[in-house]
């Protein structure tokens, strides 16, 4: 194994070092928050959200399935993921995001959208926009 060393860092020094941005190895990480009235949204051509993320990925790393893996933003391990929109804190960019069914549905629930952050990994971030979507919202005014 010769001199290699694992370096463990807690995620409150992980922010610290992404913000400073002085640390190459941590650039494929970003800071996020839920998206505002999301749930607004339907995607126009898949079934979910999660469908959307699986055909748009180009990611190495599957859609977190058959088994429990942690949640970006609880950080608890779940098995029940879905396409979560969320927006980067630095330049506001829309994505789907693999979070857990209750993380996502708590944001909706409780409207907490821009207070709260988490770290995502950068791979994961499928681009998201108006036009891929049907909304609701506007659907029923008509």
């Amino acid at each position: 194994m010769g001199n290699s060393k694992v370096l463990k860092f807690t995620k409150k020094q992980i922010k610290r070092l992404i913000k400073e941005g002085n640390v190459d190895i941590f650039n494929t990480y970003d800071e996020v928050r839920h998206m505002p009235d999301s749930g607004k949204y339907i995607p126009k051509k898949y079934d979910s959200w999660k469908e959307f993320w699986k055909a748009r990925s180009t990611s190495s790393i599957p859609f977190p399935e058959n088994g429990a893996y942690i949640c970006d933003c609880c950080e608890r391990f779940k098995n029940n993921f879905v396409g979560g929109h969320v927006i980067t804190t630095d330049n506001k960019k829309a994505y789907i995001y693999p979070i857990c069914k209750e993380c996502n549905d708590k944001a909706k629930k409780d409207n907490d959208y821009s207070q709260t952050s988490f770290t995502v990994l950068r791979e994961w971030l499928v681009p998201f926009s108006p036009e891929d979507a049907i909304d609701t919202a506007e659907n029923q005014k008509e």
